[in-house]
């Protein structure tokens, strides 16, 4: 068969295995109603599919679920098997591909968008207060991050209190990056 018999993968649809098990994908398990560990598929939950397409997740502790979309950003608050809801973080801004964020330790949410800008917000917060915050090395990071060949990971040092951005290739073998 051709990847063109297969029906296409619904694209929105956010998924996660039973908590410490990695194979543990029943997202129908016996009993009453399903355990906080348990196997979730977010068209089966009453959060609903996510409204983006997914270009990364980050999780601050065990209360909060970020989704980066290829458009906006999105909050995962709560369990979604025991009636979470996705709340908007950003609309029209979304986030690169991959581990493009990173927390820092006063509660702030930051990402690199997928126009290679960098964005805040504080943790928990509904989009009332995300902010860019790369205005004035906007041109030095949209030089730098070309998405055709590297993908931007954020990482906090708490040593010297700053954020880096590290930019890994994603194309063939001794693809150098700048």
């Amino acid at each position: 068969r051709t990847a063109t018999d297969w029906p296409p993968l619904k694209a929105e649809r956010a998924a996660a295995s039973k908590v410490g098990d990695p194979y543990g994908w029943d997202f129908d398990p016996p009993g009453p109603s399903p355990a906080i560990t348990a196997a979730w598929r977010s068209d089966l939950t009453v959060s609903g599919d996510f409204p983006d397409i997914v270009t990364g997740m980050g999780a601050w502790k065990d209360d909060y679920l970020y989704f980066g979309g290829e458009k906006n950003v999105f909050l995962l608050r709560g369990d979604p098997l025991q009636g979470g809801k996705f709340d908007q973080v950003t609309k029209g801004v979304g986030m690169a591909f991959g581990r493009a964020w990173c927390f820092t330790p006063d509660g702030r949410f930051w990402w690199i968008s997928n126009e290679a800008e960098m964005w805040v917000a504080s943790v928990g917060s509904s989009g009332v207060d995300a902010r860019l915050v790369s205005r004035r090395i906007s041109k030095r990071l949209r030089d730098a991050i070309d998405f055709s060949v590297s993908r931007p990971e954020l990482l906090y040092d708490p040593r010297t209190r700053t954020i880096h951005v590290w930019l890994f290739p994603t194309g063939a073998g001794n693809t150098l990056v700048r």
